[in-house]
Order: C-alpha cells, then structure tokens, then sequence
C-alpha cells in the first residue's frame, strides 16, 4: 500500500528495459510516508502520525523526492513534466499526442472521486489508452480486481481536479531527456 507512484515509475523503467531499484526504495527515493501502524510492512519508511494533505504515499512536490531528482542522481536518460489540470484544453487530445510520441503518462487523481469502496486519497496510475471518451487505467492498487481499470475521461478529469494542482493531481509525462 502507498507505493503507486513507485509502482508506476517502475513499470515505466521495466517497459524501458532500464534497470531500476525495487519497488520499496523507488518509494523510499520519492519520500514514502505511511502510518505509524505500517512501519512494520517496510525495510525502511518514513511515518507520520498526521495523514499528509495529499494522503499517505509519495512526497512528489519535493524536490528532493522529485522522479526528476531520481533520474538525475541514477544517470537516467529520461524526465518527468507535470501537467496540472487546468494548463489542458482537451484531455483526449492530449492523451493521445503523448503517446504519438512515445512517451508514458503518470495520472495522478483523488481516488474516491472516481471509485467507490472505501478507499481515500491521492492516487497514481498509468494511462494505457484512451478512446471516445474513455481511459483504460493500468492501476498498481493492492485492492484491484483487475490491472485495467476502464474510466469514464470525465470522471478522471473529476478526479484530478479535486485532488488539485497543490497535491501534484493531472499528468506526470515520462519521455526521453532532452539533449
């Protein structure tokens, strides 16, 4: 639990046949914080006795916990641009412009706001397509009964927003670093 943006970052990193660290010190590069009472499911974690705003899991806002960061300091030929919301006229469009290009999408969206059992906070997923008006999700969640998760665009678009720019909600972009 907590680690879907590690998860995700690691999924990008294995399509690419870069060789990454597990999934666990992915999180711990990416500042995972969890509950006092899940230390005991980690080698090595930060607790916290307060849910961060975001929710438990990543401290992606940081710089120093930035992909950007854990590229940079692993000799990674890749980086992250982050999209919020509102600086995207037409999610679709977007979407599909992205992956014309060859490069992977982190979406990043509050969870309850688009699935309904019981769970909370932010959350990150892999994007693996769009069409008419609908997303396939790859979503690293523990509690999924399925990888792909089919969503209406309009209910991630929701979701995003509601989780807000300050938690880092829209569209992380993975791509070849420039030189």
């Amino acid at each position: 639990p907590w680690c879907c943006a590690a998860a995700c970052l690691a999924m990008i990193l294995n399509r690419r046949d870069i060789r990454h660290a597990s999934q666990e010190k992915l999180g711990w590069y990416m500042g995972l914080v969890v509950p006092k009472e899940a230390e005991k499911l980690f080698n090595k974690v930060r607790t916290t006795d307060e849910e961060p705003e975001a929710g438990y899991g990543t401290q992606l806002s940081k710089e120093e916990f930035s992909i950007n960061h854990y590229f940079s300091e692993n000799d990674i030929e890749l980086e992250e641009t982050y999209y919020p919301p509102k600086k995207i006229n037409n999610y679709e469009e977007f979407i599909q412009e992205r992956f014309n290009e060859e490069k992977d999408i982190i979406v990043v969206y509050r969870y309850e706001k688009l699935f309904d059992d019981g769970s909370e906070g932010g959350h990150a997923c892999l994007i693996k397509k769009v069409e008419d008006g609908k997303v396939t999700l790859i979503d690293p969640g523990y509690t999924c009964k399925s990888v792909y998760r089919e969503v209406d665009l309009s209910d991630l678009k929701e979701a995003i927003n509601y989780h807000g720019k300050e938690n880092r909600g829209g569209f992380w972009v993975i791509s070849k670093k420039k030189t």
